[in-house]
C-alpha cells in the first residue's frame, strides 16, 4: 500500500510543478524550431542597433560642425548619407526580423486559437486585433514599395517612408504578441459590455435598406463594373481613409446611370448673379458692420438668406451636383426667369449665411436673400439689416504675455450667431481661434486663473472650462498656475546625454567604471536587445559634445531625447536654435509649385517679430498670408509632406499643423498629398 502511494506522490508533485510553472495545455511554448527562428530574429535587431548607434554616432559627429563654415557643406552632406545608409541597411534588417517573428507568431496563433475555440467563442475584439495586425503589415509593404521606387537621391524620404513602415511592422507584432498571451490564458482581454437599453436605441435608430444594399453587393461583383471592391480596399487601407472617401464611391454608383452635366450657358454665370456676387463684395461691410445701440430682431423679420451655389439653363442631375457640393446640406431648386437656380440652406441673418458660405470652399457661390417666396435686393437689404456685437464671434487676437479664458464651444464648422446664442447667454464677446482644423470659442481675457474661474462658473455653460495662453499659444493651466513657463518658447524637454557604451550583456559596475572614472551617474536603457549606458543630461548641444571630449571614453557620441523618447540630434540640436523671424508677405505671388508648411498661429490683427519668436523660433523665414480676415503665419517650404511632418514635431508648438498650398490656392491636405505622390 505504502509502494502504490508513492508511485502516485511522485508524477502528482511533478504535475503539481509544472502546473505551478503557468505549463497548462493551453500555453504552447515556442518548438526548438521556432525558437531558433526567434533568436535569429533578435540576432537580427542586434545587428541593426548597432548600425543605429553608427549612424547616431555619425549626426553627432555632424551636430559639431559650424553650419555657417561653407567648407563643411560637402563634409556634412557626405557625413549625412552615410548615416543614412546606415539607418536604411538597419531598417533592412528589422524588416526581415519583422517578417521572421510575425510568421513563427501566426503559426503558434493559430494553434491556440484551436485550442481556444473548443471551450469559449472567440470574441469580436480578439477578431479585430487579429485583423489590424494583418492591416498593418499590408500598410508596411504599400510604404516599402513606395520607398523602393523613390531615386536613389532622395535618401531622406526613403528613409522616412521605410521607417513609418517598421513602425506599422512593430505595431502587428505586438498586436500578435498579445493574442498569443490571450490564447494561451496567460492574459485577460477587457470585453465591452452592451446593455440592453443600448441594443434597443441601436435597432431604433439604424436602418439598413437591405434591397439597396444587395444590388450595390451585386453591381460591384459583376465583371463588367467599372466599381469593383477594389476600390474600397484602396481607400481601406490608405491613409486617406475617411467618410467623404467611401461616400465618394457611393455617390459613383447611385449616379453613374444619370447622364448630363454642365451645359454651356452654366460655364458662363447669367449676369444678373454676376451683379449679385458684385452687389456682395460691396455691401458686406456695410452688413456687418456692429451697432450694439440697435438690435436686429425686428428688421426684416420674414427675410431668408440663402447660398446660391449653381444656376443652369437646364436642370442639373444629381452627380453634377454632388460634384458641386457634397455635404449634407438640402439643396433646393428654383426656376427665376428660364434659370434652374440651386441654394441651400435657411439662414435668418446675412452673418450666419456669408460665415457658411466661407465654409463651403464651392467657387462662386454666394448669398441670395427671400422674403414670402420672393428674391429680395440684397444691396437694399444691406442699409438696414444689422448684428448684434454681443452675440457676433470676433477672430481672436494674439495678445503678448500670459492670460486665462473660459472655452465654452469647439467644432469642426463654424458656428452660426444663432448656436452660439443658444450655448452662451451672457454678454462677454466671444472670441475664435482656429486650432488644427477646429474653430474654439471662448470668452474673457483674464490675468489670473481664480478672475476666469469666477467668470467660468457665471457662464451657465455645460462643459465649459479655463484655459490659458501665452503669447497666443495654448498652454498648460497647470504650469501657467504656478507660474512656471519660460519667457522664451519651451524646448519640448529635450536633453541631450553621452552614450558612453553599448553591449549585448549587462555590464559590470567595474567594467563600467574602467570606460569612465568621472563622478557623473552612469544611466542604462534597453533597445532591441542592447543594454546602452549614457552619463548627463544637458539642455543644449553644446554642453553635451564638450563633456564628450572631457570625459576620456572613446567612440562616445552624443544623443537626445524629447519626452524620453530618443530622436535624431540633428533635429534636436536645430529645435534649440531660436532665429530673429524673417517675415515673408509675398511669397504666395510666386507660389506655382505644391509646398507644404507649418501653421504656427494665426490672428485677426499682424503680430510682432517678438510675439513670433516667443510662440516659434526654429526657422528662420515666417510665412504670412491673410485669408478671410486671418493673418496666419507658417515655417518651412518643403515639396514632400513627411518633411512638414517632422518640422512640425519638433516646432514645440501645440496645436500646429501642416497645410498645403499651389498656384496661390490653398489645397485640401489629403488632396496634396495625393498630388505629391504623382
Amino acid at each position: 500500500m505504502i509502494q502504490l502511494q508513492k508511485t502516485y506522490i511522485i508524477p502528482l508533485i511533478i504535475l503539481s510543478i509544472f502546473l505551478l510553472m503557468g505549463f497548462t495545455y493551453s500555453n504552447t511554448p515556442f518548438n526548438n524550431d521556432d525558437q531558433k527562428k526567434l533568436e535569429k530574429a533578435q540576432a537580427l535587431n542586434q545587428e541593426a542597433q548597432k548600425l543605429i548607434d553608427k549612424a547616431n554616432s555619425l549626426y553627432s559627429e555632424i551636430a559639431a560642425f559650424d553650419d555657417s563654415d561653407s567648407q563643411n557643406t560637402e563634409k556634412i552632406e557626405k557625413l549625412k548619407n552615410k548615416a543614412l545608409d546606415y539607418q536604411i541597411n538597419a531598417l533592412e534588417l528589422q524588416k526581415e526580423a519583422n517578417f521572421i517573428e510575425y510568421n513563427v507568431l501566426i503559426k503558434n496563433i493559430t494553434n491556440l486559437k484551436e485550442k481556444y475555440s473548443l471551450n469559449t467563442e472567440i470574441p469580436i475584439e480578439l477578431k479585430l486585433k487579429e485583423e489590424q495586425s494583418g492591416e498593418s503589415f499590408y500598410k508596411a509593404e504599400k510604404l516599402r514599395n513606395e520607398a523602393y521606387k523613390l531615386d536613389d537621391n532622395d535618401l531622406n524620404m526613403r528613409y522616412s517612408k521605410l521607417s513609418d513602415a517598421q513602425e506599422f511592422e512593430r505595431s502587428g507584432i505586438e498586436n500578435l504578441r498579445q493574442l498569443k498571451e490571450i490564447f494561451s490564458g496567460n492574459q485577460q482581454i477587457e470585453k465591452k459590455e452592451y446593455s440592453i437599453t443600448d441594443t434597443i436605441v441601436n435597432e431604433q435608430n439604424i436602418k439598413i435598406n437591405e434591397e439597396l444594399l444587395q444590388a450595390f453587393l451585386k453591381y460591384i461583383n459583376q465583371k463588367d463594373s467599372f466599381l469593383t471592391i477594389n476600390s474600397y480596399y484602396n481607400i481601406l487601407y490608405s491613409d486617406s481613409l475617411s467618410s467623404s472617401s467611401i461616400r465618394k464611391i457611393w455617390d459613383n454608383y447611385l449616379y453613374s446611370d444619370i447622364g448630363g452635366d454642365f451645359t454651356d450657358e452654366y460655364k458662363e454665370i447669367k449676369k444678373d448673379s454676376l451683379t449679385d456676387e458684385n452687389d456682395l463684395r460691396d455691401i458686406t461691410a456695410e452688413i456687418i458692420k456692429e451697432d450694439v445701440g440697435e438690435s436686429n430682431s425686428n428688421v426684416y423679420r420674414d427675410v431668408l438668406f440663402k447660398i446660391e451655389i449653381a444656376a443652369d439653363k437646364k436642370p442639373l442631375p444629381q452627380h453634377t451636383l454632388q460634384k458641386i457640393y457634397a455635404g449634407n446640406k438640402t439643396i433646393e431648386m428654383v426656376n427665376d426667369d428660364g434659370w434652374y437656380k440651386y441654394t441651400i440652406e435657411d439662414f435668418k441673418t446675412y452673418q450666419e449665411a456669408n460665415l457658411f458660405r466661407l465654409s463651403l470652399k464651392v467657387d462662386n457661390a454666394f448669398v441670395v436673400a427671400y422674403k414670402d417666396g420672393a428674391k429680395v435686393d440684397l444691396a437694399d437689404l444691406g442699409k438696414a439689416q444689422k448684428e448684434k456685437s454681443n452675440k457676433i464671434a470676433s477672430i481672436s487676437i494674439v495678445t503678448e504675455g500670459l492670460i486665462f479664458k473660459v472655452q465654452i464651444a469647439a467644432a469642426k464648422v463654424k458656428l452660426t450667431e444663432n448656436e452660439l446664442a443658444e450655448i452662451y447667454k451672457g454678454n462677454e464677446t466671444i472670441d475664435m481661434n482656429e486650432v488644427d482644423g477646429w474653430y474654439k470659442y471662448s470668452i474673457g481675457k483674464l490675468n489670473t486663473y481664480e478672475q476666469a474661474a469666477e467668470l467660468n462658473k457665471s457662464t451657465q455653460v455645460a462643459g465649459s472650462f479655463v484655459v490659458a495662453y501665452k503669447d497666443g499659444v495654448k498652454v498648460s493651466l497647470i504650469s501657467a498656475r504656478k507660474g512656471i513657463l519660460s519667457e522664451t518658447r519651451t524646448n519640448g524637454n529635450i536633453v541631450f546625454k553621452v552614450q558612453i557604451a553599448a553591449d549585448k550583456s549587462q555590464l559590470s559596475s567595474e567594467k563600467l567604471h574602467e570606460l569612465y572614472s568621472g563622478f557623473e551617474k552612469i544611466n542604462k536603457y534597453e533597445e532591441d536587445g542592447w543594454y546602452k549606458y549614457s552619463v548627463g543630461e544637458f539642455s543644449s548641444f553644446s554642453e553635451a559634445n564638450e563633456f564628450r571630449k572631457k570625459c576620456n571614453v572613446k567612440g562616445a557620441f552624443v544623443i537626445a531625447f524629447k519626452n524620453d523618447k530618443k530622436i535624431n540630434v540633428l533635429e534636436a540640436k536645430k529645435a534649440m536654435i531660436c532665429y530673429d523671424p524673417i517675415i515673408q508677405k509675398e511669397w504666395i505671388t510666386s507660389n506655382t509649385d505644391l509646398v507644404f508648411k507649418v501653421q504656427i498661429v494665426a490672428s485677426s490683427e499682424e503680430i510682432s517679430k517678438n510675439t513670433l519668436k516667443k510662440i516659434c523660433c526654429i526657422e528662420p523665414n515666417v510665412y504670412l498670408i491673410e485669408e478671410n480676415g486671418w493673418f496666419k503665419y507658417s515655417i518651412g517650404d518643403f515639396k514632400l509632406y513627411q518633411k512638414a511632418v517632422n518640422l512640425k514635431n519638433i516646432s514645440g508648438v501645440d496645436g500646429a499643423f501642416v497645410v498645403a498650398y499651389m498656384n496661390g490656392q490653398k489645397l485640401q491636405i489629403n488632396e496634396a498629398i495625393k498630388l505629391s505622390k504623382k
